[in-house]
């Protein structure tokens, strides 16, 4: 059996590990959806549109109708 302390340091360790390895990564697709969402921000609720689609919520409450923001969506995609 091991030790309280002994585990919650196993765990923190192979957290900070995991964290360093997954953090690019996110930082990355964040980085990308905030880039779309500038690019589709003229169109009208861009941020928003972004987001609610990057996380894959996707409400249905905006949608791209214009052939560019179509076009731009189909590429984050």
């Amino acid at each position: 059996m091991v030790p309280k302390k002994g585990m919650r340091r196993r765990f923190l360790l192979a957290l900070g590990h995991n964290l360093r390895v997954v953090w690019p990564i996110l930082s990355g697709i964040l980085a990308w959806q905030l880039a779309f969402g500038v690019s589709i921000a003229w169109v009208g609720d861009g941020f928003y549109f972004t987001f609610v689609t990057g996380l894959t919520i996707g409400y249905g409450d905006l949608v791209p109708r214009h052939f560019l923001s179509r076009l731009l969506v189909l590429l984050r995609q």
